[in-house]
């Protein structure tokens, strides 16, 4: 009698690898983040943010280690309306 070894028959059909509405979710969040983190680096390397990013640091609006740190000057902005609105102001001179 002959023995039959089936790990994958063909004739049911491959399998599908089911991915959670979650997991989509945090790949779909983690570029993103990337994208704009990315952005964000280019947009304060440029001299005229650069500048404008010394002088919130010498009116002790920004903290100088946030001028630094690309991360925490999106999160500082975020949550400080009023800075950023200071940031907005000076690049509009």
């Amino acid at each position: 009698m002959k023995t039959f070894h089936i790990d994958e028959p063909s004739e049911i059909g491959k399998k599908r690898l089911k991915v959670s509405p979650k997991d989509i979710m945090g790949v779909k969040k983690e570029l993103s983040d990337g994208i704009i983190r990315n952005n964000l680096q280019e947009f304060v390397d440029k001299p005229k943010i650069r500048k404008a990013l010394d002088i919130l640091v010498n009116k002790n609006l920004l903290p100088k280690n946030y001028a630094i740190n690309i991360s925490k000057l999106q999160s500082f902005l975020s949550n400080n309306p009023q800075v950023m609105t200071q940031l907005i102001k000076l690049l509009g001179k």
